[in-house]
């Protein structure tokens, strides 16, 4: 059985690493003493508000359409933020984690 998942791929890398159909997000908070995604901020998780903003901006038209988001994060950041889109029922319904 052949198998379509449409949701919208998360990518991490740097910006310009960006194709012209893609969203570029920088988690709030991250910054080199503060990991977006850690203990303190999982409880309010700002990638799933962040991803989920930016999702109704996309269905209103009020942003460029995208096929793609680029979160940009530091290598040690990545598994923190990959876990807050991971853990959110409503985030993974709508993205998923681009397999690289």
């Amino acid at each position: 059985m052949l198998r379509i998942d449409a949701r919208i791929p998360v990518a991490f890398g740097p910006a310009s690493a960006a194709r012209p159909q893609d969203a570029v997000l920088v988690p709030p908070g991250s910054g080199p003493d503060h990991m977006a995604g850690c203990a303190c901020c999982l409880a309010r998780t700002p990638t799933a508000e962040a991803l989920g903003h930016l999702f109704q901006q996309r269905a209103r038209g009020e942003v460029p359409w995208f096929t793609r988001i680029l979160i940009v994060a530091d290598p040690d950041e990545e598994a923190a933020v990959m876990l807050a889109v991971l853990q959110d029922p409503v985030v993974s319904a709508r993205f998923r984690v681009e397999q690289t």
